[in-house]
């Protein structure tokens, strides 16, 4: 037949190639198969070892973050109303305020948003007072313990009435927590 016609020459390299396309077709349907299995079963097992290590080193500290998670989301839970969670966020502005020295001109609601499970209710408040006294009323805002106030956008200048007191426009937002999502436990 048609390799008994071939020489002993041409018998070598047909053995050759076929040997050289039996290795390719290992290699392309066995070897790197498996070896793309391979790495994809360390990377893996790389992420499980490294969140099984930050799971340990946060272990200890559970009880104070799971505490922690507990009293930020009772600051942002939201009252029955968007009126009532505005009239909190007046009330406790207000209170800062009488607390501070920081003398409020103006204040008006410059509405609200929502966004998911957060929604906003948002305050342009117009204050004069004393350098030390707005600072510090800027600061007591950002830092209230009753509900999740922050600052988002102010401006301070110098008042015509004399030096060292200050009018501006401090614009706040409340954030409201709108459905109630709890902290998983830790897994071990």
């Amino acid at each position: 037949m048609m390799i008994a016609g071939v020489s002993r020459r041409g018998k070598m390299w047909l053995a050759v190639g076929g040997a050289l396309v039996g290795v390719l077709a290992v290699y392309l349907f066995v070897v790197e198969p498996v070896a793309r299995a391979w790495e994809g079963l360390d990377r893996k097992i790389a992420r499980k070892a490294q969140a099984l290590k930050t799971d340990r080193e946060i272990l200890p500290f559970a009880k104070t973050i799971e505490s922690d998670y507990q009293a930020f989301s009772v600051q942002g839970v939201a009252g029955t109303s968007e009126d009532e969670d505005a009239s909190a966020m007046l009330a406790t502005v207000e209170s800062i305020s009488r607390k501070d020295s920081c003398r409020i001109v103006n204040i008006k609601e410059s509405g609200s948003g929502k966004d998911g499970a957060v929604s906003e209710i948002r305050m342009e408040v117009s204050v004069e007072g004393a350098l030390d006294r707005c600072l510090q009323f800027l600061w007591d805002i950002e830092s209230e313990k009753g509900m999740i106030l922050k600052v988002r956008r102010y401006s301070l200048a110098a008042a015509s009435g004399g030096k060292n007191v200050l009018k501006g426009t401090i614009f706040i937002v409340r954030i409201v927590l709108t459905s109630h999502a709890h902290i998983d436990k830790i897994r071990i």
